[in-house]
C-alpha cells in the first residue's frame, strides 16, 4: 500500500470517527459545474448575497491556487440531514403539519 493510500484511509477513518457519514478525497479543480455557477451569478440569481458575486470570490472558483497556492487534493466531508422515517401514523394524520427532514435532530448551528 502506497503512502497515499495510507493517508487517505487515515483521514476517511477519522472523519467517520467525528460522525462525517460522507467523505471523500478528491483532486483539487474546478467543479464540473463552474460555467452553471457563473452563469447563476451573471443572471444575478445570488439576490441578496453579493459576496458570491465578488470577483475574489469568483476567482476563487475559478482557480482554487488563488487562496491555497500548491494545492493538489481536498477533503471533502458531509453529514447527512436524514435521522428516521415519520411513523406511519403521524404521515398519514391530515391535521399535522410536515417538517422538513434536516430540522429534525439537533441544531447543527450550535
Amino acid at each position: 500500500m502506497t503512502v497515499w493510500h495510507e493517508l487517505k484511509e487515515a483521514l476517511v477513518a477519522e472523519a467517520r470517527g467525528l460522525g462525517f457519514n460522507m467523505v471523500g478525497v478528491v483532486p483539487a479543480v474546478p467543479s464540473k459545474r463552474l460555467g452553471a455557477y457563473l452563469r447563476w451569478v451573471e443572471q444575478e440569481r445570488h439576490g441578496a448575497m453579493g459576496y458570491l458575486a465578488r470577483p475574489d470570490r469568483l476567482a476563487r472558483r475559478r482557480d482554487l491556487q488563488v487562496i491555497l497556492p500548491g494545492v493538489q487534493s481536498m477533503v471533502c466531508v458531509g453529514l447527512d440531514y436524514y435521522t428516521q422515517p415519520v411513523p406511519e401514523a403521524i404521515a398519514a394524520d391530515p391535521s399535522r403539519g410536515r417538517v422538513s427532514n434536516y430540522a429534525w435532530g439537533a441544531d447543527y448551528h450550535e
